[in-house]
């Protein structure tokens, strides 16, 4: 059970950390494209008019804001990755702790089957 509910929280973590990991590139993308048209902006804008700066600054403020956005998206897949890796070591230790069991179990089971044994010879 405890390994099904693991496997079932690693694949939706892994299918939202592939979803982040893909915004992330198409983020980026559009960063550097933005970038590039920022930078032949600023190249028009030094030969033309302040209508090209304006554009300029405006490209810099949607920049900046996706930066802003590619930085917390950084920050979230780190945080998946993070509890990704708690639950997998959690679920190693889970592991452990039911084989422990395991084996105290078949100790118990043999101390009754024993314990049966005895009390039925004495019982003849």
């Amino acid at each position: 059970q405890a390994r099904l509910e693991f496997a079932r929280v690693e694949q939706e973590l892994r299918e939202r950390l592939d979803g982040s990991e893909q915004e992330i590139k198409r983020v980026g993308q559009v960063v550097e494209s933005k970038e590039n048209a920022l930078a032949d902006l600023r190249h028009e804008g030094e030969k033309t008019n302040l209508t090209h700066a304006n554009q300029v600054a405006k490209l810099q403020e949607e920049l900046s804001g996706m930066k802003v956005r590619l930085a917390q998206r950084d920050s979230e897949v780190e945080r998946r990755d993070d509890r990704l890796r708690e639950l997998a070591q959690s679920h190693a230790e889970d592991r452990k702790a039911l084989e422990a069991l395991r084996i105290h179990a078949g100790h118990a089971e043999d101390t009754l089957r024993g314990a049966a044994a005895d009390a039925e010879r004495r019982a003849q």
